[in-house]
């Protein structure tokens, strides 16, 4: 090897060290900040597990009840039964509801559950319409109002 060669490899290597060097000190706080956050997460899981609240805010650990002195449990198949029962399509039931057709398709196919305030309210309603006539007249109904406003 020539002494240039030799020069250049150790200035390579030199280069390669500072680079490490700097890219491990800018590195090193954000490491710092990532493990502060984590900890602070597994405090907060912890504090909310002992309150018995869910961590996961789309599932419940308990049966979600309309009203405090009412027994009503959201069930996916018994409302996609339902559902299908009086000929509504998820976008028909959603306007129902107050919300979406793909909504109504998390509910009962993905283990999603209502959250809205007053949406089990609306379910349990669903659940005493008789016909699916009754239900198309609603539908009707709503859109009605809908298209007016």
């Amino acid at each position: 090897m020539t002494k240039l060669s030799v020069a250049l490899a150790a200035l390579k290597s030199e280069i390669r060290r500072l680079a490490k060097s700097e890219a491990k000190s800018l590195v090193a706080p954000l490491q710092k900040t990532v493990a502060s956050l984590k900890s602070e997460v597994a405090v907060l899981k912890k504090q909310a597990k002992l309150r018995g609240a869910s961590t996961r805010p789309d599932r419940l650990t308990e049966p979600q009840v309309a009203d405090a002195g009412e027994s009503f449990e959201f069930n996916a198949k018994r409302f996609k039964a339902n559902r299908k029962r009086l000929k509504l399509s998820a976008a028909d039931c959603g306007l129902m509801l107050d919300t979406t057709g793909a909504t109504v398709y998390n509910w009962e196919n993905k283990g999603m559950l209502p959250r809205a305030s007053g949406t089990l309210q609306r379910v349990r309603a669903l659940q005493q319409i008789a016909s699916p006539a009754e239900a198309r007249a609603i539908v009707d109904e709503i859109k009605r109002l809908r298209g007016a406003s």
